[in-house]
């Protein structure tokens, strides 16, 4: 395995430890979000909604504030999990070009499957397919960012190395 590792270029093996690496940390902090209670997790949202409605100078009370929780709540699952695509994507570079995207959003879109079950085992906490659906995009929308920025970087490559 290492072998195989070490035939890949310098920045190759930089990308597979550094998409590793966030993986890993997506994954752990998606667990241990999961494992939080109903009441644990909605008072940590809670305390954040507050936060960014001060910061956007808006009264964080009434039903102004129960919109910006379910945003808030939401918008949060698909940017961990863009990050989670990001990671995915990053790591599917040792894969063949027609298979990267498919590869990393089967593996994200199991993540996401297996973190609304984990919810189904912790107290006052349930799953939903909604938030599956979210989660995918966020997936979808993380390997898009790493495509666009391997174009761009390597299209940067190209002009470099023709002048």
């Amino acid at each position: 395995m290492l072998e195989g590792f070490k035939g890949l270029s310098r920045g190759m093996r930089l990308r597979i430890i550094l998409s590793a690496l966030l993986v890993i940390g997506i994954a752990a902090a998606t667990f241990l979000f999961s494992g939080d209670t109903g009441p644990e997790s909605a008072d940590q949202s809670s305390r954040i909604t507050r936060l960014i409605m001060l910061i956007f100078g808006l009264d964080p009370v009434g039903q102004s504030f129960d919109s910006w929780h379910l945003a808030i709540r939401k918008l949060a699952h698909f940017s961990l999990y863009t990050l989670l695509g990001l990671g995915l994507y990053g790591l599917s570079g040792v894969l063949k070009p027609g298979r990267r995207l498919f590869v990393s959003l089967a593996i994200g879109v199991a993540a996401a499957l297996a973190d609304e079950l984990h919810q189904l085992f912790v107290s006052e906490r349930s799953s939903s397919l909604t938030d599956v659906g979210i989660d995918s995009c966020g997936v979808l929308f993380g390997c898009l960012i790493f495509m666009a920025g391997e174009r761009i970087f390597s299209g940067l490559l190209r002009k470099r190395a023709g002048k």
